[in-house]
């Protein structure tokens, strides 16, 4: 019995010294735990829902600034499904904080469905203004320009809460929401399971701020092969990077490739 009780002691140390760990590991690498590797390009397929095909080989690529911050996201095709351009662009201050972000934008980056400026105040609160449908060239000036003769953009304010390990668990006004993360650091969502692998997001925290997931670990039923550094290379999908309609049911593979560089 003394035995018993023993083994089930230090089995349960073992996992809080395990779970330790991770958090440790997770306050040393703010910028993510995979930040020795950065996404270089995801291709992928998606289909013209709109002209009923044809079926698209597209390739998303990333730039990154001298610090190894994302500064743009573009696509080989343009970018652009039924109405919806897809790029995206990205500004920092010189704490390396992301201090705006262009979702939804052309090419040029001189308009994008959703022009956010992000204000920091305080350590664990961010204020998020999102100009809608705003024009101006990005990445030279502050705020979107008013076209005379065009509605003004929209602007919408939301205020994000974040934890000691800088994660986002709490959204209000314009978006809503509260993230609750379980003991090894993985996003608590219904019918989400995680691999012992990593998740893309966290080779920046960039991804993860955008995408309102910090999980440390892959979800179960996205990637069919990783690297070495346990990094999805071969996907049947992806979040944040795949643009366009796919059914994988009756389409089958949707043939996600990932490249990266890493140290």
């Amino acid at each position: 019995m003394r035995k018993i009780l023993f083994l089930m002691i230090a089995f349960a140390l073992s996992g809080l010294s395990s779970c330790k760990k991770v958090w440790d590991y997770i306050k040393d690498h703010p910028d993510g735990t995979a930040d020795n590797c950065k996404i270089e390009k995801v291709a992928f397929k998606w289909f013209d829902i709109i002209n009923n095909g044809p079926v698209i080989n597209d390739t998303a690529t990333i730039m990154y600034n001298p610090n190894g911050d994302p500064v743009s996201v573009l696509y080989s095709s343009g970018g652009k499904t039924t109405a919806v351009w897809n790029n995206k662009a990205f500004k920092y201050d010189s704490q390396h904080r992301l201090i705006a972000y262009l979702e939804d934008a052309t090419p040029g980056f001189e308009y994008g469905d959703y022009w956010h400026k992000y204000v920091y105040t305080g350590t664990n609160i961010v204020v998020d203004t999102t100009f809608v449908y705003a024009n101006g060239d990005f990445f030279s000036l502050d705020r979107p320009i008013i076209i005379p003769g065009e509605v003004e953009p929209e602007i919408r304010i939301s205020k994000y809460t974040l934890d000691s390990y800088g994660r986002i668990i709490k959204s209000e006004g314009a978006y809503t929401g509260t993230f609750t993360y379980n003991a090894v650091g993985n996003l608590v969502l219904p019918d989400v399971t995680y691999t012992d692998k990593t998740n893309i997001k966290q080779t920046h925290k960039t991804w993860m701020f955008i995408a309102r997931d910090y999980s440390v670990n892959a979800p179960v039923g996205q990637a069919t092969q990783y690297n070495a550094n346990k990094l999805p290379v071969k996907a049947t999908d992806i979040d944040i990077f795949p643009i366009g309609y796919w059914d994988a049911g009756t389409m089958g593979d949707r043939q996600v490739r990932v490249t990266y560089i890493c140290k």
